[in-house]
């Protein structure tokens, strides 16, 4: 559980009623609208791509499935299952490991393990999660191989959304700063059931490096020690005020993405 949230990737049109909108897309403004397709650049390699693919069983996610491809020929895959107890996702298990989140009784994140073999890991990565401040300042303990390694203050606003994280490393002191600022508009995982609950839902429910709460991030401005790191997030939305086009700047390039959703209400 290194870094809480490296990972950011968006697309840069204004929002228009007038844009041209896909036929899934293009319903009356009340749609509630699971993602269902995420495909986006490689940020260096310009001949690779990804593409995110989401099944549902109604609103809850069981199963993501994640493609790469070369010059457009597929290269490989992997396939995320995930279960749920009580409308909370408890399980992401995948060939290459498995996450585990656990939950108090209010229902807020109160423990997350990562192994890369659920079988025998007996001793897996974990994070523990403690609130404050109205449940709005989180703190989340990092331990590997038993030991503590990170503690990371998290602010969230009035919306859920992560405003602010400092990471600290236990070692030697030093930190990691990141702010965040959001827009008005929906996030791609909003109506997934559960998915608020993990805090930071992108981080393990895409491989495209999305930030997304309940809004959508619009910048992100990460300092550590001496270094200053910056990108920006440009959007183009649906009719529903869903990102259907983001362009992610990072400052030695820009990169893609594009996301296709169904409706619930058709489902």
């Amino acid at each position: 559980m290194k870094k809480l949230l490296l990972f950011i990737m968006f697309i840069l049109f204004s929002c228009s009623k007038s844009d041209e909108v896909s036929d899934e897309n293009n319903n009356q403004s009340e749609n509630i609208l699971l993602v269902k397709e995420i495909t986006h650049q490689d940020r260096e390699l310009s001949n690779y791509s990804y593409k995110d693919e989401y099944f549902y069983d109604g609103a809850k996610l069981v199963q993501y499935v994640t493609k790469s491809y070369n010059n457009n020929d597929l290269t490989g895959s992997a396939t995320y299952n995930i279960t749920y107890t009580n409308n909370l996702i408890v399980d992401i298990t995948s060939e290459y490991g498995t996450y585990k989140f656990s939950y108090d009784t209010s229902g807020r994140l109160e423990q997350s393990t990562y192994c890369d073999n659920d079988i025998s890991c007996g001793n897996p990565d974990r994070g523990l999660y403690s609130y404050s401040n109205s449940d709005k300042t989180i703190t989340i303990d990092d331990y590997s191989q038993g030991n503590l390694i990170y503690t990371t203050i998290v602010q969230l606003d009035s919306n859920n959304n992560v405003i602010s994280f400092r990471e600290t490393v236990l070692s030697d002191n030093s930190s990691y700063t990141v702010d965040l600022q959001y827009d008005n508009f929906k996030s791609p995982f909003l109506n997934i059931i559960g998915a608020a609950a993990l805090i930071n839902p992108t981080r393990y429910l895409t491989s495209s490096g999305l930030v997304a709460m309940k809004n959508n991030c619009v910048s992100f401005q990460g300092v550590e020690a001496d270094d200053n790191y910056n990108e920006t997030f440009d959007y183009d939305y649906n009719y529903d005020g869903y990102p259907r086009q983001v362009i992610n700047n990072f400052g030695y390039g820009s990169s893609i993405m594009q996301l296709i959703y169904a409706s619930v209400n058709n489902d």
